[in-house]
């Protein structure tokens, strides 16, 4: 993103996990139709979902989908897992001034209730 006409963005929502290498490759297995893995080294790996939508609203609520479908050997793992992180990407510009990207009460509850941290990690603005 450059330019004068350049905002700030939600740009995705990556799912950061940590666990033992086997079951993480069992768990990327069963999952793997539905993500793209942006990175996989022994205990960590990291994806998102195949399929973009729109708004932080509805990327949350796809990788809570997902993990709410999971076959019972697959839940199994990622009731194991080290963490589970909720890693929500920003693209910050200079406009506008404030930007709000929000997840309803009921998204946070699914969240905590599969036991996510949510991290945000905001990117500096790009400049020419």
């Amino acid at each position: 993103m450059t330019g004068e006409n350049a905002e700030t963005e939600f740009l995705n929502v990556d799912l950061d996990i940590a666990g033992e290498t086997d079951d993480l490759e069992t768990l990327l297995n069963s999952i793997k139709s539905a993500v793209v893995v942006l990175n996989h080294v022994g205990r960590f790996a990291s994806v998102e979902l195949a399929e973009e939508s729109g708004s932080l609203e509805e990327t949350v609520t796809g990788l809570l989908d997902l993990i709410c479908t999971l076959e019972p050997q697959a839940k199994s793992i990622w009731d194991r897992l080290e963490f589970r992180r909720a890693n929500i990407g920003v693209q910050a510009a200079s406009e506008p001034h404030a930007a709000c990207f929000a997840i309803s009460a009921k998204a946070v509850e699914q969240l905590a209730a599969l036991r996510f941290e949510i991290v945000v990690t905001v990117y500096a603005p790009v400049t020419d």
